[in-house]
């Protein structure tokens, strides 16, 4: 029988060879609890390239990081809480690959969840590698959820975070009973709105359970800039809306805020003449209206 980690790393990739070597070599680095530290790395990727990433992580690493092929590209959610399934650890970390590590956390984060049993789930700040910050918490999803936006940004440029935000899914520390316990992620939702799902879960089953953030604890987390794909924005909105059907919200009225949110963004890009942020917009209404249409 293998002995209990306190804390087991959950790390889905797709394509992520040329950035999933850094991001463990930053693990191991700043490692500060020594073999109590699990690396997983559920691989969604096809066959060539998990045996190709497998085979440098089994020589590199020398056991020190786990590598498992998934079924296939099955999403997320259902990498992770296969993941879960694998996992030995009394705290669960997901994290996406395009993180790195800056300082040595786990020591502050396990003695976070060990202190105050009411703690579910933890976050830290996430910056970008000019170390200007980024958002790391958001509100759980809900109705006004596509009106928030700037509320958000200027919440986080303040470091203040209501109750009822969570943190953000590029690294997310969760209590593994807590996250048995609600089922873990839905594995209806492909991409998107995993952590707002969770949150929700776990609120659902206490309103006791904390969703902390520990702003002196970082990590990098190369955020993307790019727009998303139309691919990408389907999921998106596909994820949206199995989310508030899942948890009974009244879709006639998200519809409603969507497109007052959308006509507002609209205007402003009009006042302001942005045909390209306009016509990316366009798109996303196009989308959006595509995946609603029917509720």
């Amino acid at each position: 029988m293998n002995s209990v980690n306190l804390i087991s790393v959950i790390i889905v990739t797709y394509h992520s060879e040329k950035i999933i070597y850094e991001c463990i070599n930053s693990l191991l680095k700043y490692n500060d609890v020594g073999d109590k530290l699990e690396i997983i790395v559920i691989d969604n990727s096809p066959i060539d390239i998990y045996k190709r990433m497998s085979k440098k992580i089994l020589n590199d690493y020398e056991g020190k990081v786990k590598s498992f092929k998934s079924p296939g590209n099955i999403g997320y959610g259902r990498a992770n809480n296969l993941g879960a399934e694998i996992s030995n650890g009394e705290i669960l970390l997901f994290l996406n690959p395009d993180a790195i590590f800056v300082m040595p956390i786990f020591t502050k984060i396990y003695a976070c969840f060990v202190n105050d049993k009411e703690v579910s789930t933890a976050g830290i700040q996430l910056i970008c590698e000019n170390k200007i910050e980024q958002i790391s918490y958001i509100f759980i999803k809900g109705y006004l959820s596509p009106l928030f936006g700037i509320l958000v940004k200027i919440l986080n440029k303040l470091n203040y975070k209501f109750s009822n935000m969570v943190t953000s899914g590029s690294c997310f520390f969760v209590r593994k009973e807590i996250f048995s316990k609600v089922g873990g992620f839905s594995e209806k939702i492909f991409l998107y709105q995993e952590e707002s799902y969770l949150a929700q879960k776990i609120k659902n089953l206490s309103n006791n359970l904390k969703l902390v953030f520990l702003r002196d604890l970082k990590i990098i987390h190369r955020e993307k800039t790019e727009k998303m794909s139309d691919i990408l924005l389907k999921e998106h909105y596909k994820s949206t809306l199995f989310y508030y059907n899942y948890f009974g919200y009244r879709i006639w009225i998200t519809k409603l805020i969507y497109y007052i949110f959308f006509n507002l963004k609209k205007c402003i890009l009009l006042l302001k003449n942005n045909n390209y942020e306009l016509k990316y917009l366009k798109k996303e209404m196009k989308i959006f209206n595509s995946i609603f249409k029917n509720v």
